[in-house]
């Protein structure tokens, strides 16, 4: 991803945001004065301050890529799940701190297919149902 100035037709800032197919960026906003953001083929959103002198530091946001079909809250977590069967959890609330709002994958084997219901048992467990005829439970960052 490189940043020009368009007076000039000169590149001012260069970043290599990765080599492999998932990186690959599909488009680009300019946002602000200062702030650019593309998003790769994986659904990461990559954001670029211009007055960052370093071309190896930004921000990313990772969130779903496919259709959000179920969603349930568990303690200071919001979990989700998706049309293809991918489960994430954001970190949310007061007690979240500088990890409020960070997306992660739920780790371990969850479902197959469509996330049809999610729901939180009041006890630090969510349980989800999905079209692959499985029913799961997640604890904490991954599925029990």
């Amino acid at each position: 991803m490189a940043l020009g100035d368009a007076s000039t037709l000169k590149s001012i800032q260069t970043y290599s945001v990765g080599s492999d197919v998932p990186s690959q960026q599909n488009g680009v906003v300019y946002a602000s004065p200062n702030t650019v953001i593309s998003v790769s083929l994986s659904g990461v959103l990559n954001i670029f301050d211009s007055r960052e002198s370093s071309s190896s530091k930004w921000r990313t946001l990772h969130g779903p890529t496919k259709a959000i079909t179920a969603s349930a809250l568990s303690d200071n977590t919001f979990y989700t799940g998706s049309f293809d069967g991918t489960m994430k959890s954001f970190m949310a609330g007061g007690g979240a701190g500088e990890k409020e709002g960070i997306c992660g994958e739920v780790e371990g084997t969850g479902h197959s297919a469509r996330v049809a219901g999610m729901s939180g048992d009041g006890k630090g467990k969510v349980w989800s149902a999905g079209w692959d005829d499985t029913v799961a439970c997640i604890e904490g960052q991954s599925f029990a």
